[in-house]
């Protein structure tokens, strides 16, 4: 009678376990097996998937609990609950081990704000140029119709934080200008003339560059160079009456200073320094004396403010 009352206690276990097995990736667990004369069985003959770590709960729990021959089934089922419940800790501590070894270290994260993402400002600024007018074909004469005024416009780059606190990063930024200048057209040794004057005039400025900062935490520490880009506007005038202008789109190189600020984790304003070199270009094609061309740089002080992603 007591041996009925184990097998129907003993085999729905034993099936149970048997599905466990069944559905468990190869090498994850021990094998085993129930029995009806010493109620739990351990496998002589491992089978080749057996996992070597779960091997220790077949090694430990032995013949030494399950086999021994007892009159009360009670004691029986006692000792058989917990070992199996011994042996499925084992094996579950054998898929952790498994885990943690196999699993891959994570990516250090930098303390404090992070400069990581991408963003998109608004900027502006005062721009002064050094604009140059000389006539290779005769050097007496020059002029120089330095512009400044305005500069503003958007700008739109990403960041990419690294663990030792340094930013690297690459910007693109397009601005609208006012910046002009107008001077006589001068000899040496001679007073201005007068009847002509030059005037040079920034209608637009672009610039893709990449950037290289030092994070202070909130506060980001940068300098950028790049390739920059911008339309000149020369005109000749007679007695203030305008004889020809030309417009045409300079490439040049840029670089900058700036400081960053992150007030929020997403409003970031800044202050920068930037000067722009566009060597000299021809303005053969203007109706002037004599052919000309334009040495053109510029010198600008933005102040922006950017929306962090």
């Amino acid at each position: 009678m007591t041996d009925k009352i184990i097998h129907r206690v003993v085999a729905p276990l034993r099936n149970t376990i048997h599905r466990t097995l069944a559905e468990a990736p190869q090498g994850r667990i021990g094998f085993f097996y129930l029995g009806y004369n010493s109620l739990l069985s351990i496998s002589n003959e491992r089978p080749s998937f057996c996992s070597p770590k779960a091997s220790i709960g077949w090694i430990f729990a032995g013949d030494s609990i399950f086999v021994e021959q007892h009159e009360s089934g009670v004691y029986r089922l006692k000792n058989f609950i917990l070992a199996f419940t011994f042996l499925l800790s084992v094996a579950g501590s054998a898929v952790a081990a498994d885990a943690v070894v196999t699993e891959a270290a994570p990516d250090v994260v930098p303390a404090g704000f992070v400069w990581t993402g991408g963003y998109v400002g608004l900027q502006a600024g005062y721009a002064w140029g050094d604009t140059s007018v000389s006539f290779p074909s005769s050097a007496i004469y020059f002029s120089k119709p330095d512009a400044d005024g305005f500069i503003g416009g958007i700008y739109a780059g990403y960041n990419h934080q690294l663990p030792n606190n340094l930013v690297l990063g690459v910007e693109a930024d397009i601005n609208y200008s006012n910046a002009d200048g107008v001077d006589f057209l001068s000899r040496v040794g001679f007073p201005p003339a007068l009847n002509e004057e030059w005037q040079s005039e920034i209608k637009w400025t672009a610039a893709l560059r990449a950037r290289v900062g030092y994070s202070l935490d909130r506060t980001l520490l940068y300098v950028a160079v790049g390739v920059a880009l911008a339309d000149l506007e020369v005109g000749v005038y007679d007695w203030g009456v305008l004889r020809d202008e030309v417009s045409d789109t300079l490439t040049g190189w840029t670089v900058g200073v700036g400081a960053e600020h992150a007030f929020t984790d997403n409003l970031v304003a800044r202050l920068e320094y930037r000067y722009s070199d566009f060597g000299t270009a021809s303005y053969d094609e203007l109706e002037a004396t004599v052919p000309a061309g334009v040495d053109s740089r510029i010198h600008d002080v933005r102040v922006g403010l950017a929306y962090k992603f």
